[in-house]
């Protein structure tokens, strides 16, 4: 059973591939056309804005490892930070993946515990997601301010809502969760675990109080909260800026209006947990957004083609050299994803 999962894994990065190849097959002989008379310095430029945000969000990273390490540098995250963005564009589950291995090489490096890394990790992404949510409702209102959005894209919008929802809720009674006065849900999960189980259960109770109060100890500074926000808006400025270098580098001319509109759109789709990294659903909803709002399917698709090209096939094979480099076989990773789940 352990082995079909993995397998299912595989298998579901493998037809994702396949689904982008034939996306952009459709359009191939405009796509490269459109790239043909691309300006590569403005393309250098959007890869080089790319790497820019990678940088600042090493640096949020290392505003909370520093709470439980004192001595960490962006230099050192860099690399670890590709190593787990690969990991999250080849498994199937939105960042369930790449955040643990994060954890597991910063403990190695900085021989600290994995419970306060792997807390530090997940406060770090808590910005993100809250920034995120932001610039997708934001988005979202703007667009139908101007736009008549057809019934697919509510749907993904419905879908956003109740993940981010879900994921707010989850961390809001986790770190609220007092273990002296359990549901009667956790009381009995804890009086069969005890029955049975009853050194695993000492050992996860020990395992998740550490946890607990590293995240809760890495989220109480709320000035540190508050500069992580302005730091994960930011990031979402970087997004804008790549967008339209990319669009500059295609000639074609987008407002401001446009940027904001697409980039919460696009963000939606690349939050849909269905296949690693969102392909498919990425390529072909971003395409069916782009010329829903009037772009050329020539420049649609290469934009695309572009974009993913640099934020995900670019980091993705940096981050597998790494991983070897640190002896990281990516594809086990792939498998204990689909194991554990």
């Amino acid at each position: 059973m352990k082995k079909l999962k993995a397998y299912i894994v595989e298998i579901i990065l493998a037809l994702s591939i396949i689904v982008v190849f034939s996306i952009f097959g459709v359009f191939w002989k405009e796509m490269i056309e459109a790239i043909s008379h691309a300006n590569l310095w403005m393309i250098f430029l959007a890869t080089l804005s790319f790497f820019g945000l990678l940088g600042v969000w090493c640096i949020r990273w290392k505003m909370f490892l520093k709470r439980q390490i004192k001595h960490i540098s962006v230099k050192e995250l860099f690399p670890i930070l590709l190593v787990g963005i690969s990991i999250n564009n080849l498994t199937p589950v939105a960042r369930a993946g790449g955040e643990p291995v994060r954890a597991y090489l910063v403990k190695v490096k900085k021989g600290v515990s994995l419970a306060k890394t792997l807390a530090a990790t997940i406060a770090e992404m808590l910005p993100e997601v809250f920034s995120q949510i932001f610039t997708v409702m934001f988005s979202f209102t703007v667009a139908m301010l101007f736009f008549t959005l057809p019934l697919w894209l509510q749907g993904v919008f419905a879908v956003f809502v109740i993940l981010s929802f879900g994921v707010c809720s989850s961390v809001f009674l986790f770190v609220n969760f007092n273990p002296e006065k359990p549901g009667k849900l956790v009381r009995f999960v804890q009086k069969v675990l005890k029955k049975r189980f009853i050194s695993i259960r000492k050992k996860l109770e020990s395992w998740l109080g550490k946890f607990r109060y590293a995240l809760k100890y890495s989220i109480e500074d709320k000035a540190l909260v508050l500069k992580s926000l302005g730091i994960s808006l930011l990031l979402k400025c970087f997004d804008m800026l790549r967008i339209f270098l990319i669009f500059e580098a295609l000639g074609y001319k987008v407002t401001p209006v446009f940027l904001i509109v697409f980039l919460g759109i696009y963000l939606a789709l690349l939050s849909v947990p269905l296949t690693p990294g969102a392909m498919g659903i990425a390529e072909g909803g971003s395409i069916s957004v782009l010329l829903l709002l009037g772009v050329p399917a020539s420049i649609a698709v290469a934009f695309i083609a572009i974009e993913r090209a640099i934020t995900f096939w670019l980091p993705t094979v940096m981050g597998i050299v790494i991983a070897c480099k640190y002896g990281i076989s990516i594809r086990q990773e792939i498998r204990k994803i689909g194991v554990s789940k």
